[in-house]
């Protein structure tokens, strides 16, 4: 959309309600949670869901290389040497069954820049606070975000009607040096560490208002007693996201070459700056590939990446896509990404929904209420992305490449598309 901002930003918003100076450092997501008393604790535990959602997504959303390196080699007995051992470059993001060849090492780096744009189909520059109302009798009922304490600044108003509108203006950004390491113990063994370095940035823009939404339409501006309150904060974090620890072994190479793969997330990234998860994750994957006439090279891999802290947490991964070797130094890559989380990534306490409406009637009275969230729904996603994108050789063990990703759905935290360039060098 419109602003710039990092992932931090929907967390400087949060920032911005709880007076925090810009450059101060602190947790970002912390903030959230910490606006000032006069603001209330109505606004927080409204907010204060949406931290944990998008400290998850945000970690989740970070690309990850690999481990499948573009030029990989197999011994040949005969004639006492290393040969390339596929045709095809491979891809980027998902997996092919190849190894890279025993005592090979392969280096890849890469950059990628994220500007998320919403959140669950919601845009981050509109989102607003929801008023819910049911038609009791003759008469309508209100509920939303209530400010008793500021009932007694207009008259004729009680503590019961007296609400307040909160709208957020969200820039979020992610920017991530990706660096990752494939080393061939053994032909069919390879091992990866992958480390992502990640600077993540918020820029938010908070207005709060304070209206009673049975007269805000009728009145004219002059006229409304309402209170409007601006809050706007910035911050920025640098530091390694979650490590990845993965070993890949090739089982079968014909007719169709299959491998496992073994994927271990150490929690290194801090949660609380959006560059982790805070939990640690292993993963398993079965991964079929082949080449098809020295030129096309489709694969594909699925599994499951258990959340060792909170298997509801866990999720189902799933990819494939095809590589296209056009040139002896260039490949066309095209693969799609999904994911499918086992259950939400936060739980919407009650005090940040509104009542649901029944029979006609606010359910103000039962506990917990089953209404709308105030701001945003927070349910189970489905992320369904695909990448696009090619390799070119930039000399005989080197290889560039450039990507970009496209979401195919609203699920979750997204971005409009998220590019990704590096080099790999295969010794």
């Amino acid at each position: 959309m419109r602003k710039r901002v990092s992932v931090v930003v929907f967390v400087v918003a949060a920032v911005s309600l709880g007076g925090v100076r810009v450059g101060e450092a602190r947790n970002l997501r912390a903030t959230l949670g910490e606006p000032t008393a006069a603001q209330g604790g109505v606004i927080a535990a409204a907010l204060a869901p949406l931290g944990s959602v998008i400290g998850s997504q945000v970690a989740n959303q970070i690309p990850s290389l690999s481990t499948s390196a573009g030029f990989t080699y197999e011994f040949n007995p005969q004639l006492d040497v290393y040969e390339r051992s596929t045709k095809t470059f491979g891809p980027l993001f998902s997996e092919r069954a190849v190894t890279v060849g025993a005592h090979k090492f392969n280096a890849n780096v890469s950059y990628t820049y994220i500007k998320f744009d919403s959140i669950n189909g919601h845009d981050l520059d509109n989102l607003t606070s929801r008023v819910e109302i049911a038609n009791i009798g003759s008469q309508r009922a209100f509920a939303g975000l209530r400010r008793p304490d500021l009932a007694s600044k207009f008259p004729g108003l009680t503590p019961e009607t007296t609400f307040t509108q909160v709208k957020a203006d969200l820039d979020l950004e992610a920017q991530l040096v990706d660096f990752s390491f494939t080393y061939g113990v053994l032909d069919d063994l390879d091992v990866n560490i992958d480390i992502p370095v990640v600077r993540t940035f918020v820029r938010s823009e908070v207005t709060e208002r304070t209206l009673d939404p049975r007269f805000a339409a009728l009145l004219t501006p002059a006229s409304r007693p309402d209170q409007v309150d601006d809050f706007a904060a910035r911050g920025s974090a640098l530091g390694v996201g979650d490590i990845r620890l993965r070993s890949k072994y090739l089982a079968v190479t014909n007719p169709v070459r299959l491998a496992g793969l073994l994927d271990l997330v150490l929690p290194t990234g801090s949660p609380g700056n959006f560059q982790g998860t805070g939990d640690t994750r292993l993963g398993t994957f079965l991964i079929a590939s082949q080449t098809v006439g020295e030129i096309f090279e489709p694969h594909a891999q699925a599994g499951v990446e258990f959340n060792c802290n909170d298997v509801n947490h866990s999720q189902a991964k799933y990819l494939a896509g095809i590589t296209a070797q056009v040139a002896s130094f260039a490949a066309l890559t095209v693969d799609f990404l999904g994911r499918s989380e086992f259950a939400p990534a936060a739980r919407i306490p009650s005090s940040a929904r509104l009542p649901a409406v029944q029979d006609g009637q606010l359910t103000e009275t039962t506990a917990p209420f089953h209404g709308r969230p105030l701001l945003v729904n927070v349910h189970r996603n489905d992320i369904l992305d695909l990448a696009v994108g090619g390799k070119f050789a930039i000399g005989p063990q080197a290889i560039a490449f450039a990507t970009a990703t496209i979401p195919l759905n609203d699920d979750g935290l997204r971005a409009v598309v998220v590019p990704t360039v590096g080099v790999e060098v295969t010794f």
